[in-house]
């Protein structure tokens, strides 16, 4: 049954994603609809491989942004609305990590750590696109032309919802890459 009300409703066009999106939000595959789409706190749960770099600066950057250890665990996540914005909690295995994400301009912003990201948003080929605009590291605004290799995209995997999010830095290489998939019904 949590499915088919997950998956049948109509998106709350007030949700964060629907709002940034707009029409585009029709456009991407049912289990991304039911996941961002929701007006109410909603949890998931699924698996997700993590891959944290290794080099000092990656290890560094690691720990002021709160990612998770590297490994393949189970993944539980949930998505607190209020205030137009969104809390999300994630928890890979044991490791807890909370981000706020919001939307000024036209712009989504995401608090993570000491960390701040702004993201413009594109559908393309059925998958939702994350495009780095802005960083900010402890409130000092950082070159976004560091973060080339970020790349963050989610997408139908068999029917469930599907991410893959990397962050790499020249230097630092590789800070994290975690994937997988989380169970919408």
């Amino acid at each position: 049954p949590a499915r088919r009300n997950c998956l049948q409703r109509d998106a709350a066009m007030s949700a964060l994603l629907p709002r940034l999106l707009g029409a585009d939000f029709a456009r991407l595959p049912q289990a991304v609809r039911c996941v961002h789409g929701g007006d109410h706190t909603q949890a998931f749960s699924g698996r997700a491989n993590v891959a944290r770099g290794a080099s000092p600066a990656a290890m560094l950057l690691g720990r002021l942004a709160r990612l998770p250890p590297t490994g393949e665990v189970a993944l539980a996540i949930e998505f607190v609305r209020a205030d137009g914005g969104e809390t999300w909690v994630r928890h890979f295995a044991t490791h807890r990590m909370t981000s706020r994400l919001w939307e000024s301009a036209g712009v989504l912003h995401e608090q993570l750590g000491a960390a701040r990201f702004a993201f413009a948003l594109h559908v393309e080929n059925g998958e939702l696109h994350w495009r780095l605009l802005a960083v900010r590291g402890l409130g000092v605004p950082l070159p976004v032309a560091w973060f080339a290799a970020t790349r963050s995209r989610v997408f139908d995997d068999d029917g469930r919802y599907g991410f893959d999010v990397q962050a790499a830095l020249p230097g630092a290489g590789s800070i994290v890459r975690y994937r997988g998939w989380l169970d919408v019904g």
